[in-house]
Order: structure tokens, then C-alpha cells, then sequence
């Protein structure tokens, strides 16, 4: 049985669905998505979400569940999970192959 994956028009639409997703995952309170910086690095940065190695991985795994896309090792996921514009592009990128 083939599981259906979100997938978007645009990254644009992306990107707004995916900070949704990480403020869910990783449980981050006080924060709304629209105060996310799109370039902001998403893990041990400077900006709003300061996430840590372990978010990382909880997010690898939620975005293999909705949007159907594998981060495949360490090395790829420091490339692409550097902020949401990598992380939204790898993503689109990805779904746009498999269809």
C-alpha cells in the first residue's frame, strides 16, 4: 500500500508548510513560523530555532513521513538541512524526480 505524501506547487509553499513542521516536531513554543528566517541556520544557529543534533534527526525522520523524501546520511544531512531555503529545495528537488 503506497503511502501519499504532501507535496507543493512551489517551494514557497514548501517552505511555509516545513517551518510548520519543525515547530511542531521539535516542540518549539514562543516561536510562530513567519518569525523563522529562511536562511537562518537550523541547527546550533544564531536564529530563531537554535535546534539541536537531536532535533535534526526527529525532523529527518518526520520528513520522510510527509513528504516522502530520505535524508540519507550525516554528510547529506549537514548539506541539506542547513536552513529551510537548503531544506525546502532538497525537498522539492526530490519530489520532483519521483513523479
Amino acid at each position: 500500500m503506497a503511502v501519499e505524501t504532501a507535496k507543493f506547487e512551489s517551494v514557497e509553499l514548501l517552505k511555509t508548510d516545513l517551518k510548520d513542521l519543525i515547530l511542531s516536531v521539535c516542540a518549539i513554543q514562543n516561536v510562530r513560523s513567519q518569525d523563522i528566517n529562511d536562511d537562518d541556520y537550523l541547527i546550533n544557529g544564531q536564529g530563531a530555532l537554535q535546534l539541536e543534533s537531536i532535533d535534526a534527526v526527529d525532523l529527518a525522520v518526520a520528513i520522510e513521513r510527509k513528504y516522502g523524501v530520505r535524508i540519507q546520511d550525516i554528510s547529506s544531512a549537514r548539506e541539506h538541512m542547513k536552513s529551510v531555503n537548503t531544506l525546502a529545495n532538497h525537498i522539492f528537488s526530490k519530489q520532483q524526480v519521483l513523479q
